[in-house]
């Protein structure tokens, strides 16, 4: 019988050893906080309505400091402290306030940038209501041309509480019950194990408790995202960032059409929409002299009709550019020719919105 020399076996367990820690502190790192509380809970051989009490606490009376859950045990209460010493994955840095919006930049506990932006709509009318845009990575690695966060690079893909966070600081210092938009810096579907973990927090009825219809994401369509989040949450709204209906020049404006190209893009969007039988908004960001012509009006027409029986379920998002980037050359279109865009939308009958532009005067509107 062959045996490998002993310098061999020491050596293979060392080496899997090593793997063995690194997959399980890979695994640490992605738990949530919920999930760690539950894995201390479960050792302590605590009953399970301590997790319950503990939830109730963090998203419900918003207490982030397991000292003042006068609801445990002080025993209880001086392990939990021992065991996870902070509760909040980020920091607040700044804030900028503006006359409909609230722009904070925060950091992360390995001092990553992330900033989300808070929104009032209608705000002196008896239909006043909040959003919360919210980011899924640091920087971002896409690079479209016209997008400020794209200039900055990649950093880092934010975890589940980074992204929940992010929503949990507004809730406890503001109250914040408005609607939750996966649209501020990174492309979600890149960071989707994450994204999907977060939207499992905003829903759970035991932590934020959201209806998933409060909840949107945007892409830049990236399929295997798309498909995921038909499977997964249907019932989440999703917008597909378009920004040009030509194949060509939408690789120019955003790289990322090389790999998923328009085309295969649409039909993803095609079998989310006979799935669902939710809307798809197509946001278009109207670039001067880019992709504002009535040539570009008629092509996304033909696009949408192209969808046939299920057409109607296709929104135009008419969004204006704005930019205080010094290296982004784009211009915003004149008003003239967004009324010449929206109005030939309208001799097609194609659905579309003008959105409103928010946070113009502290840097924080679309782009």
């Amino acid at each position: 019988e062959f045996r490998p020399p002993y310098k061999f076996w020491a050596k293979s367990v060392r080496i899997f050893s090593k793997a063995h820690r690194n997959i399980k502190n890979f695994m640490e790192n992605n738990l949530t906080k919920i999930e760690k509380i539950a894995q201390i809970l479960a050792k302590l051989k605590e009953p399970p309505f301590r997790l319950r009490q503990i939830k109730h606490a963090i998203y419900q009376k918003k207490i982030t400091d397991f000292g003042q859950m006068i609801n445990l045990p002080a025993s209880l209460r001086e392990k939990l402290i021992k065991e996870i010493s902070n509760l909040l994955s980020l920091t607040l840095l700044t804030q900028t306030t503006g006359s409909q919006s609230v722009k904070t930049l925060f950091e992360t506990l390995d001092k990553a940038k992330i900033e989300s932006v808070k929104m009032t709509f209608n705000p002196h009318t008896h239909e006043a209501h909040e959003s919360i845009c919210i980011s899924s990575q640091s920087g971002c690695p896409l690079g479209c041309k016209f997008c400020s966060t794209g200039t900055m690079g990649f950093q880092k893909n934010l975890s589940c509480d980074e992204i929940t966070d992010q929503v949990l600081f507004f809730r406890n210092r503001d109250n914040f019950q408005g609607s939750i938009s996966f649209m501020g810096m990174g492309e979600p579907f890149m960071n989707m194990d994450a994204v999907f973990q977060a939207l499992q927090v905003f829903t759970d009825k035991e932590a934020f408790g959201y209806s998933p219809r409060k909840i949107n994401i945007s892409t830049v369509g990236i399929i295997p995202g798309i498909k995921r989040l038909a499977a997964e949450f249907p019932q989440v709204n999703l917008a597909f960032s378009l920004h040009s209906p030509f194949n060509d020049q939408r690789s120019k404006l955003m790289p990322v059409n090389k790999t998923y190209p328009l085309s295969q893009v649409i039909e993803a969007l095609d079998k989310y929409a006979q799935k669902t039988k939710r809307r798809v908004f197509l946001a278009y960001l109207l670039l001067k002299d880019i992709n504002d012509s009535l040539d570009h009006a008629q092509a996304l027409v033909n696009l949408i009709k192209s969808q046939g029986s299920i057409s109607y379920l296709y929104h135009v998002n008419l969004i204006n550019f704005h930019s205080g980037d010094k290296n982004i050359s784009f211009d915003q279109t004149s008003p003239e020719k967004l009324k010449e865009f929206a109005k030939f939308l309208t001799s097609q009958k194609v659905e579309y919105s003008i959105r409103q532009s928010f946070g113009i005067e502290i840097g924080a509107a679309c782009g």
